[in-house]
């Protein structure tokens, strides 16, 4: 998964200086928990999301983005178990202006979700990687810190895959392209 991070920042490397000159584009980066939930487990893991959106006015965008739900490990006197998730995204969004440097936000998109789970008994290992398409929700709040700086709380919402649901709260930056 490691890898897949290193990808999506060397993509951005190349696609930003273009993003640049669009304006109304902007990158959001964020870090925050994530919460794996399914029946008996539920564990709370570091979460970080990076993402590219483009508004077509003040009120209306769309954005791409990536998010890395953390690792969770459970491990035990003769057998360990860690399941990793990550999704990439395309989504709507939608903002409503609460004063002028406040607003909250919604978005409705389609997420590539990534699972990869390692199980291992004695001496035995193995691996098994799905990757599955799913609706994903989110809803959060920006404040204007400067005119190109924005504080963003996000919570995300990208459902049930292999019996567990993953959702993130994040907090982060957001730098808008003028």
């Amino acid at each position: 998964m490691k890898n897949n991070l290193l990808a999506v920042l060397l993509g951005l490397a190349f696609f930003v200086p273009v993003a640049v000159q669009a304006e109304g584009s902007y990158l959001k980066l964020g870090v925050g928990q994530s919460k794996y939930d399914g029946g008996a487990a539920e564990k709370n893991e570091l979460a970080t999301s990076l993402a590219y959106g483009f508004s077509f006015d003040k009120d209306v965008g769309i954005e791409l983005g990536y998010v890395n739900f953390g690792t969770l490990k459970e491990i035990g006197n003769s057998s360990s178990s860690s399941i990793e998730r990550e999704a990439f995204y395309l989504a709507g969004v939608r903002s409503l202006p609460v004063t002028n440097s406040l607003s909250v936000f919604g978005k409705l998109g389609m997420a590539v979700n990534r699972s990869e789970t390692n199980l291992s008994v004695f001496f035995l290992q193995t691996a098994e990687s799905t990757t599955k398409t799913k609706p994903m929700v989110s809803v959060g709040a920006t404040y204007s810190l400067t005119k190109e700086i924005t504080g963003v709380a996000e919570y995300q919402y990208f459902g049930k895959f292999e019996d567990i649901k993953a959702s993130a709260l994040t907090f982060g930056l957001r730098y808008g392209f003028k």
